[in-house]
């Protein structure tokens, strides 16, 4: 990746902090496992650590779920069918990462990483309250897939 890091396959990479990112995109959306604690097939999910340990992992969390990053990356990635692009190294590599204010962008990448744990421990709060609330299992009403999204 331009600077800013890989996709790997070695099974001992799976143990460091990195990024996720689906196969299969309809936009470029990254994740963060700072605890190295998701182990990634690198086939429906790819990951990846930064080459350029100065950059910092939420760093280029933020850089690579911007909209410049991500109007770049549909330019190049393959195209597939509705409007889903595929993102794996051949896609990802080339992408202009910036030499960021670390702190700068560190924050913001951090800052993000927290919002969305945020939503999904809410989320899972809500779906408990209304399990409690009906007095059966969520998966036992109808049109729980669309609840639980």
């Amino acid at each position: 990746m331009g600077g800013g890091g890989t996709t790997t396959q070695r099974a001992s990479a799976h143990e460091h902090p990195k990024l996720g990112v689906a196969a299969t995109v309809q936009r470029l959306e990254v994740a963060a496992d700072p605890a190295g604690a998701a182990y990634f097939h690198n086939v429906r999910v790819n990951g990846i650590l930064p080459r350029d340990r100065s950059i910092g992992l939420f760093a280029l969390l933020a850089v690579l779920n911007s909209r410049p990053v991500d109007f770049a990356f549909r330019r190049g990635a393959a195209p597939l069918q509705n409007g889903f692009f595929t993102a794996n190294k051949q896609f990802i590599s080339w992408l202009p990462i910036p030499e960021p204010s670390p702190s700068e962008l560190g924050h913001h990448g951090k800052r993000l990483y927290e919002l969305a744990t945020a939503i999904d421990q809410e989320r899972s709060t809500f779906l408990d309250w209304l399990t409690s609330i009906c007095g059966t299992p969520l998966k036992k009403l109808n049109g729980w897939t669309k609840i639980e999204a």
